[in-house]
């Protein structure tokens, strides 16, 4: 199995002496993972690219790399924990209802807890944020790095895990499947409020989470990257219909999407300080109603999906 990475980037700044290349250079590395668990680089390669897409994530080399510094509010001191779970799922009925749907819990212990809907009707996704302590606590079972676990540990987890999604005042009809197993491993991110000082050097541009992160609470971190590439494949479409350089409208990019996610990241900011920081179990009910009322009122609850989705299709 290979991996290709990136060792160098190179004339960000454009001032390559050849006035006849001013691309963007870029030396990768490949490397072959052996069978034998060890590494073996095998070849590297350099090539010139018009426009260098920085999608690589919260850690961004990319953004690293070409000087780019990261704004915001910054760490939240709260760690995400999320694995997959298999649903007790017997009921047709429920699949059709609720196979699709997200949940959302607002806890009593700092929370927010999240079932999002995967390709299979019998399992979802749990995004858990929580304090560094809290996912010490639960992230110690499941060892064996190949397989789920099935101890004690994991079973305790599971019923907990019921438990906090029934937390609020609304216990019947029930919301959703039963909770019956883990059946992933489980891995953790911090959680954080950034976003780049610019989107754009020169022909770099940075999109998705190496542009901007923030608190999973509010489930934009895909909506706002998925309105980056709509943005940013509308200017370099621009660029090349009007036969021009590819990096012609980049600036146009950072200004449309940092306006923008800026406003978005200022309001999910807002809403993690009102939602997570408080430990009154009446206010998280109070919370909890309040976003049942949306959830039941299709005309609002649309709106606000729309506005969520910041253009892009729902």
């Amino acid at each position: 199995m290979s991996n290709t990475t990136i060792k160098s980037i190179d004339n960000i700044d454009g001032s390559n002496n050849d006035s006849s290349n001013n691309l963007v250079s870029i030396e990768t590395n490949n490397t072959n993972n052996n069978d034998d668990g060890t590494t073996t680089t095998t070849t590297t390669r350099k090539f010139n690219t018009a426009v260098l897409v920085g999608a690589d994530g919260g850690n961004s080399f990319i953004r690293k790399s070409s000087g780019i510094s990261q704004i915001g509010p910054g760490s939240y001191n709260q760690n995400a924990l999320t694995f997959t779970v298999e649903l007790e799922n017997n009921n047709s009925s429920n699949n059709n209802n609720n196979g699709r749907r997200a949940y959302q819990r607002y806890l009593s212990d700092g929370g927010p807890i999240a079932l999002l809907p995967t390709y299979s009707s019998n399992h979802a996704v749990i995004v858990w944020s929580t304090t560094p302590e809290v996912i010490s606590k639960w992230k110690k079972s499941n060892k064996n790095n190949d397989v789920p676990s099935e101890d004690d540990d994991d079973l305790l987890l599971v019923q907990h895990l019921n438990d906090c999604l029934r937390e609020g005042p609304q216990r019947i009809p029930p919301l959703m499947e039963e909770i019956i197993s883990i059946a992933s491993q489980k891995f953790t991110f911090p959680l954080s409020c950034y976003q780049a000082s610019t989107y754009v050097k020169n022909r770099v541009v940075l999109v998705g989470d190496a542009a901007h992160t923030v608190h999973p609470m509010a489930g934009q971190g895909l909506n706002l990257g998925l309105a980056d590439v709509d943005t940013l494949v509308t200017k370099l479409k621009k660029a090349h219909d009007a036969g021009m350089d590819l990096s012609s409208f980049l600036e146009e990019y950072n200004t449309d999407r940092h306006k923008n996610v800026s406003i978005s990241l200022t309001g999910i900011h807002a809403l993690q300080k009102i939602f997570v920081n408080t430990k009154d179990i009446p206010i998280q009910h109070v919370k909890t109603f309040g976003m049942n009322m949306i959830q039941n009122i299709g005309p609002l609850r649309r709106q606000l999906a729309i506005a969520a989705a910041h253009g892009v299709g729902v």
